[in-house]
């Protein structure tokens, strides 16, 4: 009896061209989630950026699951292997930028980046970000510019400003409102992009910073686009939806384990924001993605 190992299948920027050629393409993809829609598991000879723009979904990368919302912007290395599956209500709309991968390097070197470089190349997982306010209408902009240029010139000086805009987002040198990020608002980002941090809650978060809660409040809106309340609860729904695909772990342990002490108010908020229940979401995920 012989054992062959089945790849997934590792695409070229030629292949993948289906709009633009030469150097880099970019596309529009919409994946309707009740129609089973999904980019299947697979890798590629060249760099991609995606950006989110409407609805949700998975990102499996490494043998991992993430969840993908609006104003995610992803940087994925020839060395990934990853698929994209819709929502199973929603859906998922967005764009993706591939990039010939000697230019995109030589043009870091150029730019005297070898240092990011390599630390993209050895991070066990590629690259993420979130954008809010007005780097994400710039993002979506650049986005939509990207497939235009790719289907008339594919010019060489657009994917140039192209790199340019998008490289400080990637190394999170964002600037939004009126200047860099305050150092309080960094360190409760970060502290919120981990579960302790959003079983901490809102008030413990302003309790850290040391400020009032209102200047926390103005402040956190200036640069993020969203009021630290609203902030909290989608971060604190997307990994409930995290934890509902990949475990068993009952949905009132979910819940507590998310910040959220009301079963209630969690149930509530979960339908409004995803379309249906917390055991119909896992039922409906399990189905479309396969372990």
């Amino acid at each position: 009896m012989y054992f062959f190992e089945v790849l997934p299948p590792r695409l070229t920027l030629e292949g993948f061209a289906k709009v633009g050629t030469g150097d880099f393409a970019a596309a529009l993809t919409r994946l309707e989630g009740e129609s089973g829609h999904a980019v299947s598991l697979h890798s590629h000879d060249f760099w991609e950026s995606f950006l989110i723009l409407e609805g949700s979904g998975i990102h499996q990368v490494g043998g991992q699951r993430y969840p993908l919302e609006v104003g995610q912007l992803w940087l994925i290395r020839p060395s990934d292997t990853h698929s994209v599956h819709p929502h199973p209500t929603c859906g998922l709309r967005f764009i993706n930028v591939a990039f010939r991968t000697r230019l995109w390097l030589e043009f870091l070197h150029l730019l005297d980046r070898g240092e990011q470089v390599q630390t993209w190349q050895a991070a066990p997982t590629p690259t993420s970000v979130q954008l809010s306010g007005r780097d994400f209408g710039g993002a979506e902009t650049l986005y939509q510019e990207a497939i235009q240029n790719a289907l008339s010139t594919a010019s060489r000086v657009f994917l140039a400003r192209f790199w340019v805009t998008l490289i400080p987002w990637l190394t999170h040198t964002l600037e939004q409102g009126s200047g860099a990020l305050p150092g309080w608002l960094e360190e409760m980002l970060e502290s919120l992009s981990h579960p302790e941090g959003l079983r901490l809650g809102l008030p413990a978060q302003v309790l850290r910073s040391r400020l009032s809660a209102a200047h926390v409040s103005r402040t956190f809106k200036i640069f993020v686009g969203q009021t630290p309340t609203e902030y909290i609860n989608t971060r604190r729904l997307h990994q409930a939806s995290v934890l509902l695909s990949n475990t068993d772990t009952e949905i009132v342990n979910i819940a507590l384990d998310c910040g959220f002490e009301n079963l209630s108010y969690f149930y509530r908020r979960f339908r409004q924001f995803f379309g249906c229940t917390p055991r119909i979401y896992r039922l409906k995920a399990r189905r479309s993605i396969a372990p």
